[in-house]
């Protein structure tokens, strides 16, 4: 018990999704080691979840470009109506909800770079991620990857450390935020390189790449095919690394867990 809390205090003040070493993207594929097993971004102002619009530094969730004449982000969401019903069939296209769902980027020194922008409704619609399979196989390169989900593609003008905050929205064309919680079983940040970047032929994963002092999380059961819920039985297994002050990596592993809303937050004095 001694050692655990020594290693425990020495832990940095943020928190890593890193792929294992020779995984590819960064997020359901990392977080949900199964389709029984999901843990999905959740969303809830009111209650301090998620890296929304203008919230707390340590909800954001970040990403390092370091040769922004090779590099992009891509990214993809599967944004439905927080559902903690048992058996609920809530579709991952969110076409028919109230709230839309906006995002943007900024850099390091809070300029908004991307955005804000409406993400597309439509099944099938790029940053729209259809199946765990999708997810798990992460983003299309062009023509490459052709298992995996559409993304929005980013280009960063300059190397940077980026901020990529999403929110509910009171309609089609107003990004006032509304607080309704929301959740998204599956989810995936990726920084690629595609080679040449204009019409690539080849792609690498740049892995470590995204990162966030305190992970907004909720675990999802699947109901059926696109259908998801959440319920004091639902099951995650997430895997984090842990980034410390030493350059120490750490793995975090939390098999089992059954919190359903939960963050995982670093600091100086340990896990929470």
């Amino acid at each position: 018990m001694k050692n655990k809390i020594l290693i425990l205090k020495c832990l940095f003040t943020f928190i890593l999704i890193l792929p294992m070493l020779f995984s590819a993207q960064e997020g359901t594929k990392q977080v949900s080691p199964t389709a029984a097993t999901l843990s999905g971004l959740f969303y809830n102002p009111t209650s301090n979840y998620g890296s929304y619009l203008s919230g707390p530094d340590d909800n954001n969730i970040k990403f390092v470009i370091s040769d922004f004449n090779s590099e992009r982000f891509y990214f993809g969401f599967s944004w439905t109506t927080y559902s903690n019903t048992a058996g609920a069939t809530t579709i991952l296209n969110y076409l028919t909800q109230t709230a839309f769902f906006y995002y943007r980027i900024l850099d390091s020194t809070g300029n908004v770079v991307a955005g804000p922008t409406l993400l597309a409704q439509a099944a099938g619609s790029p940053g729209q991620i259809g199946s765990y399979a999708q997810a798990v196989a992460g983003p299309r390169i062009g023509t490459l990857n052709p298992t995996g989900y559409i993304p929005i593609q980013f280009t960063p003008a300059k190397n940077d450390t980026y901020i990529i905050q999403y929110w509910r929205g009171t309609s089609a064309t107003s990004s006032v935020i509304n607080n309704t919680a929301a959740l998204s079983p599956l989810f995936d940040f990726t920084v690629a390189a595609p080679s040449p970047v204009t019409t690539p032929t080849s792609y690498t994963f740049k892995t470590g790449r995204i990162f966030a002092t305190k992970w907004g999380l909720v675990t999802t059961t699947a109901n059926a095919t696109s259908q998801y819920f959440t319920d004091i039985a639902s099951v995650g297994s997430p895997s984090f690394y842990v980034y410390t002050d030493a350059n120490n990596v750490l793995k975090l592993d939390l098999p089992n867990i059954q919190p359903l809303a939960y963050t995982v937050g670093v600091n100086n004095y340990g896990i929470t």
